[in-house]
């Protein structure tokens, strides 16, 4: 209620971070398995999908930051 415009006064920022692109298979393997796969996953799930290691590496990075609560929001919540 306060916060908020002092937020915006100073100039913090509400944007988020980059959104993962949607991805039924690599979504179920981030919520029920794990958020921080390995070098042998991150193999498996290459060939499954037909995707660079790195692609996926950077789909994990990516949905973890989708996570976290922007600047603003953490400003407002202290």
């Amino acid at each position: 209620f306060i916060a908020r415009p002092c937020a915006i006064a100073l100039n913090i920022q509400a944007s988020g971070p980059q959104i993962a692109q949607p991805n039924a298979i690599l979504e179920k393997v981030f919520t029920a398995i794990t958020k921080h796969p390995d070098e042998k996953r991150l193999e498996g799930l290459s060939k499954q999908l037909d995707w660079d290691v790195r692609s996926i590496q950077r789909w994990f990075r990516q949905r973890r930051n989708q996570e976290k609560p922007s600047t603003l929001t953490r400003f407002c919540e202290s």
